[in-house]
């Protein structure tokens, strides 16, 4: 009497198919397509055509399948892939201002792997953790952050800080540039300062425009004009002026704005005021024919 057929186990199955079987019972939709052929004792031609037609296959990209089947297969030779992408992880976050935990790192690193992302789909990724830390931002993020707010307190105008996070996402990600947001900002100048236009449109700032009325500020009030900002409204009436005769946006004379400071209460508390006073009471009273 011939000897009885040993019975294959699910794992014999899956040899002979060529595919893990921790690789089979890792998806539903692949588990219960392998008990289906183990069943019907499906050929590996048969097994192949109807793998094809799971949601699983048809959901994933032949690279994301060696990766998976890689995994299950030599798991060591996964992992070291992992590692590497991980180690690159560290790096970019690193560079671009990012503070990750770990773990987080690490499954962006399976991912990568799986889905073969190059190291501008990680960027992309990667910004989606972008946050302020105490003191603002860091690296790349923390340089565009600069760049920006050195801009924009040039320009005179203020920046929403929710607007900046996500102008540092877009230049994080490669679809923006600090250069981009700049020539947002100079239009939101333009606007802000019609009789600037085209000085400013010709490379000067605000603030390069501002400064004779500024050190006038300085002079006459006896204030530090270093500390003035572009929000003082004193300034920002000498650079919105409307002209009394012609009705026209203008500056403001320069003379005209010294006088005006004169009539600040603030003038009054300063030696110069004191100086001016005194001045014009010895004159009076020379006049009247007493000496000082």
């Amino acid at each position: 009497m011939p000897a009885s057929k040993k019975k294959k186990t699910p794992q014999d199955w899956a040899e002979y198919y060529g595919w893990a079987y921790a690789l089979l019972k890792s998806d539903d939709s692949l588990w219960n397509l392998f008990q289906k052929s183990i069943k019907g004792e499906w050929g590996r031609e048969k097994f192949i055509a109807e793998l094809r037609k799971t949601s699983w296959y048809k959901k994933h990209s032949e690279s994301y399948r060696q990766t998976e089947a890689l995994k299950y297969t030599d798991p060591e030779t996964w992992r070291a892939r992992v590692r590497t992408i991980y180690s690159n992880i560290t790096q970019l976050a690193g560079t671009m201002g990012l503070r990750l935990n770990w773990k987080t790192m690490w499954d962006m690193a399976e991912d990568a792997l799986s889905f073969g992302w190059d190291n501008a789909k990680l960027r992309t990724q990667l910004t989606k953790y972008l946050k302020p830390g105490q003191g603002g931002y860091y690296g790349e993020a923390g340089e565009a952050e600069d760049q920006l707010r050195q801009y924009a307190f040039q320009m005179g105008i203020k920046i929403d800080e929710g607007s900046l996070g996500g102008w540092l996402k877009g230049i994080l990600n490669g679809t923006r540039t600090v250069e981009d947001y700049k020539g947002w900002l100079q239009q939101q100048a333009i606007s802000a300062f019609p009789t600037l236009k085209d000085q400013i449109k010709g490379g000067m700032s605000v603030r390069d425009i501002a400064s004779p009325y500024m050190e006038a500020m300085g002079r006459i009030l006896e204030i530090d004009s270093q500390a003035l900002d572009l929000y003082d409204p004193s300034i920002r009436s000498a650079l919105t002026n409307v002209s009394q005769e012609s009705g026209k946006a203008e500056l403001k004379p320069l003379w005209q704005f010294e006088n005006e400071l004169k009539k600040d209460p603030r003038w009054l508390k300063t030696n110069n005021a004191r100086e001016g006073i005194n001045s014009t009471a010895r004159q009076v009273l020379q006049d009247f024919g007493f000496s000082w």
